[in-house]
Parts: C-alpha cells; sequence; structure tokens
C-alpha cells in the first residue's frame, strides 16, 4: 500500500507541474498586452477577444489532448 500512496504523490506533482506550466501562457499575456498593443497597433479589446478565443479553443480541445496522452 506504501508504494500506491507514494505513486499517487508524484502523480499529483506531475499534473500540478504541468498546470502550473500550461497557465503561465495565460498569466504572461497580461504582462505582455501592453507591449503587443504597441508593437502591433491593435486595440485592448482585440487583445481580450484574443485571449477569449485561445481559452475556448484550450477548452474544447482538453478532452482531445487528454485521449491522445492515454
Amino acid at each position: 500500500m506504501q508504494g500506491t500512496h507514494k505513486k499517487s504523490g508524484r502523480t499529483l506533482f506531475a499534473l500540478g507541474f504541468g498546470y502550473l506550466v500550461d497557465q503561465g501562457e495565460g498569466q504572461a499575456m497580461g504582462v505582455l498586452s501592453p507591449i503587443l498593443q504597441a508593437l502591433w497597433g491593435i486595440s485592448y479589446g482585440a487583445i481580450g477577444l484574443m485571449e477569449t478565443l485561445r481559452n475556448i479553443a484550450q477548452t474544447i480541445s482538453a478532452p482531445f489532448w487528454g485521449y491522445a496522452a492515454d
């Protein structure tokens, strides 16, 4: 039973680290938005739409990537 608990802890750590890396992009966009706005000359509304579409695409594609990983 001890080996199972140890394996579960590693799995939980790997999932948490994967989530941290995955959400790094979303967190970075908050910092990069003003830079993108200045470089590309797009509005904050367009950046908001881009982020919304990214979140929708990520939500829709998540089951596929989960299935592909198994």
